[in-house]
């Protein structure tokens, strides 16, 4: 599982970093990056660290309320995400309330 969610964050952090892609590509590295993580909680829903790392997937889209709904699961399953990665969030969405 740790695997598959290494490679979702890769695909996203490609289709981010690789300003050649298009819309229509970067959107398939997102969705396959979507399908890594999915199969990655699957497998292994009681992992903390897979939904960290979806967390970190979505900032790197921009999608910052779900960036916090995974953080959400992280801490629900005990995991606490990085102090530096939630201030960078913070500074983008405030958190919601629990």
């Amino acid at each position: 599982p740790e695997a598959l969610a290494d490679a979702g964050r890769i695909y996203t952090y490609c289709a981010v970093s690789d300003t050649t892609l298009g819309a229509v590509d970067k959107r398939g590295y997102f969705d396959q990056s979507e399908e890594f993580y999915s199969r990655a909680a699957s497998m292994a829903p009681t992992d903390p660290s897979i939904f960290g790392s979806w967390a970190i997937a979505h900032y790197w889209q921009g999608d910052y309320a779900d960036s916090w709904k995974m953080i959400k699961r992280q801490r629900a399953l005990g995991g606490q995400p990085g102090e530096a990665f939630l201030r960078l969030l913070r500074a983008k969405m405030p958190e919601p309330q629990r």
